[in-house]
């Protein structure tokens, strides 16, 4: 795959959480808590560094998309 396994986990996780954060009633905590992260603040670090927003704004631009 050409990707290290703890890299591999975490663009998994990550798409998870794409999928989660289009369910605008689910709290970032509760999704981070439940795509395996231990906190809020690593989640939301790892997420940005993947996906090039935070997942607050990642959300509110894709739940936009979907409206307009």
């Amino acid at each position: 795959m050409g990707v290290r396994p703890h890299d591999y986990l975490l663009q998994r996780r990550i798409a998870r959480a794409q999928v989660l954060l289009m369910r605008a009633e689910t709290a970032v905590v509760e999704i981070a808590l439940s795509v395996g992260f231990q906190s809020q603040a690593h989640f939301s670090t790892v997420f940005k560094r993947l996906a090039g927003d935070s997942p607050s704004i990642w959300r509110r631009r894709a739940l936009d998309g979907m409206h307009g």
